[in-house]
């Protein structure tokens, strides 16, 4: 067992080497590969904060989804006859049901 550690330490060790970009590029990049996706017809892309970095993830949607997503947009607009906010509404949070089964 011995002589396969000692052959693990001599093989050199995959690694990935990435160019830092600034966030408009990353986010840039993430959409036009998401577009690339087959039936992709819009890009859901946000932010999310991590313990080491935070992460550009875009998700490519389908026509159906698109149009889900839209719904849900056009629900959470503000009513303009609602009285104003103390601070400014800029982002919202949704739950969508999954319409299959459990078992699929």
């Amino acid at each position: 067992m011995s002589d396969q550690s000692s052959q693990d330490q001599n093989e050199p060790r995959s690694h990935f080497i990435t160019r830092l970009q600034t966030l408009e590029r990353q986010v840039g990049e993430n959409v036009l590969a998401a577009l690339e996706s087959e039936g992709c017809v819009a890009v859901l892309t946000t932010v999310v904060s991590g313990l080491r970095a935070d992460r550009v993830v875009s998700v490519p949607l389908d026509g159906e989804q698109a149009k889900d997503v839209s719904a849900v947009l056009a629900e959470a607009q503000v009513d303009p006859d609602e009285s104003d906010q103390d601070e400014p509404l800029i982002g919202f949070h949704v739950v969508l049901k999954n319409d299959e089964p459990d078992d699929a």
